[in-house]
């Protein structure tokens, strides 16, 4: 898949973001699925993959594994984030 930013694709992923929380120049999950249904949608044949979490445990480690809320957090959101794909249309999601 084509990445949407720069080539004009359908892929919004982008390496090393976290769920919501910013992280250098990477756009959060929650914000790609934001821009996304800023103008797509989702058709009946449709499969959304979406992934997140890991670069949020990567920073609760590298806040010295103090802050379990980092993870909660992004938990929670990461799910708020899969019910708002649901609302939209997205009849098959699949999580990693």
């Amino acid at each position: 898949l084509l990445p949407v930013y720069g080539r004009n694709g359908t892929n919004y992923a982008i390496g090393g973001a976290r769920v919501t929380a910013p992280n250098g120049i990477t756009i959060p999950i929650a914000t790609q699925v934001t821009n996304f249904l800023v103008g797509g949608s989702f058709g009946a044949s449709d499969l959304v993959y979406i992934q997140g979490g890991g670069n949020d445990f990567f920073a609760f480690v590298a806040g010295g594994a103090r802050d379990p809320a980092i993870l909660t957090t992004a938990a929670n959101q990461l799910a708020a984030t899969v019910t708002r794909l649901e609302d939209a249309g997205a009849q098959r999601i699949v999580t990693l």
